[in-house]
């Protein structure tokens, strides 16, 4: 953990998960000696580069020069299945220690994040919403059940998102193919929706590997439909 842990908690992070973890993926290929801003510059907007960093420094992916901690070593260095689990590690034990035992972030409810937000970091309302909306898009990404239901309304709104992009590609792809090929494509959508009705509902109580299992056969299903 950084050495000067009241200042750093001061600051959780604030910026888009999407972004953050995009960032981070592109450090896999050659990890920098520190994270500056030529590092992040070509990538990413001035006020995201310095939420981006702000971020890594809370998670303890960079210390207090910057430079990379093992825990992002170790994060880049793994298989995606292995990075899942080093994040669920990540976030609940930098915001547990960031909360000074009062409450945990599994079971933190959603009032109790906000006051920690406004009394103790002293952020806005905006701010604050764009700290949970970062906690929701990491605890989804990490398998993490909060208690708030934040990842609850986020995992809702992914899924949502994520067929509707699927419909619009399959829409556009339709547009370039042949007449025969069309219908064919067409024709996969009724089946898309038969083969993802046959699946059981997404539960949030699930062991880990029931809920990756059901993750991999769902995304082999929508793979299989686009192909």
């Amino acid at each position: 953990m950084n050495s000067d842990l009241s200042a750093k908690y001061m600051n959780p992070p604030c910026v888009s998960w999407k972004t953050f973890f995009n960032f981070l993926l592109s450090l896999a290929d050659k990890i920098p000696a520190r994270i500056d801003r030529s590092c992040w510059s070509q990538l990413l907007s001035g006020s995201n580069g310095k939420a981006v960093v702000n971020a890594m420094r809370f998670l303890d992916l960079i210390d207090n020069t910057d430079a990379p901690t093992e825990r992002l070593k170790s994060f880049l260095k793994s298989n995606a299945s292995e990075r899942i689990n080093i994040m669920n590690k990540i976030l609940t034990n930098s915001y547990d220690a960031a909360f000074n035992k009062k409450f945990s972030l599994v079971n933190a409810t959603q009032s109790q994040l906000y006051e920690y937000f406004k009394s103790t970091c002293g952020l806005s309302k905006e701010d604050s919403d764009k700290c949970m909306k970062f906690i929701a898009g990491g605890s989804t990404y990490s398998y993490i059940t909060l208690a708030s239901g934040a990842d609850k309304n986020h995992k809702k709104k992914t899924a949502v998102k994520t067929i509707r992009n699927a419909e619009n590609d399959t829409d556009k792809t339709a547009d370039n193919l042949s007449e025969n090929q069309e219908k064919s494509v067409q024709s996969a959508k009724p089946l898309e929706r038969s083969l993802v009705e046959k699946l059981p509902e997404f539960r949030d109580d699930w062991p880990y590997e029931m809920k990756m299992a059901w993750f991999k056969l769902s995304q082999s299903i929508v793979d299989s439909v686009l192909k």
